[in-house]
């Protein structure tokens, strides 16, 4: 785990730093645990597992490398985490059913971009919280800083000259982003699965990691999540 007394790479870590990242070890376990022997006869269900499983890959490896101090590498895997539980949404709302039904063919096509999925989302379920504002964030300097910073572009290059290229507050925002990332795309079970569990896990989940992002970032109030709109079923 990162210890306070550590410096590597003139990165000075904090105690509370690696009490963050057990934090995120455990919600990643809990997920885990939760979803475990979930399945659906149906194709976009199944695809929409499929992406959950690989946002939480994404998520156990952003931890290993958080853990072991390379906290570039982390940042740039937030992306993945951020797409595959884009997909997951995207799959069950939005993807027309011809591109379903051709996943499995010679004849598949990839999935679009993240960008793309938002605004498909946005479109297609403007009732759900928090899209819109998503989607015109797209337009924003904040979210082509977030490309550069994913892909190891020039926000990344020009922190490799800095004696501190990742502090503890950025590190914790990164912590944060990951979980909501994967919370968000896992979320797509409760759609999926009628449950009064599924609802109150992510009920709990979704409040505690808006609780921190108030606490520590300042930021807004956010509303208690109140589940997701059926999925498409053609």
């Amino acid at each position: 785990m990162l210890h306070e007394s550590q410096a590597i790479s003139g990165v000075l870590t904090q105690a509370g730093l690696a009490l963050r990242c057990q934090q995120s070890v455990e919600l990643n376990k809990r997920i885990s645990e939760t979803l475990v022997d979930l399945k659906r006869d149906h194709p976009r269900c199944d695809l929409a597992m499929r992406a959950v499983s690989l946002a939480h890959e994404h998520h156990s490896g952003f931890l290993r490398l958080m853990d072991s101090e390379h906290f570039a590498t982390g940042a740039a895997v937030l992306r993945p985490i951020a797409e595959a539980s884009t997909f997951s949404h995207w799959v069950s709302y939005a993807a027309p059913k011809e591109w379903v039904a051709a996943f499995a063919t010679p004849q598949a096509w990839d999935q679009p971009n993240l960008d793309d999925m938002i605004r498909a989302l946005a479109k297609c379920k403007p009732e759900m919280p928090g899209l819109q504002s998503l989607r015109d964030l797209l337009r924003t300097y904040a979210w082509k800083r977030y490309h550069s910073f994913t892909h190891g572009g020039v926000e990344q290059l020009g922190r490799r000259a800095e004696t501190v290229t990742f502090n503890p507050i950025e590190c914790r925002a990164n912590f944060l982003m990951a979980d909501n990332f994967l919370l968000a795309g896992a979320s797509i079970y409760a759609a999926w699965f009628e449950s009064a569990a599924l609802i109150n896990f992510f009920k709990s989940e979704v409040g505690r990691a808006g609780q921190e992002l108030k606490d520590i970032f300042d930021g807004p109030d956010v509303p208690e999540w109140k589940g997701l709109p059926m999925p498409v079923l053609d």
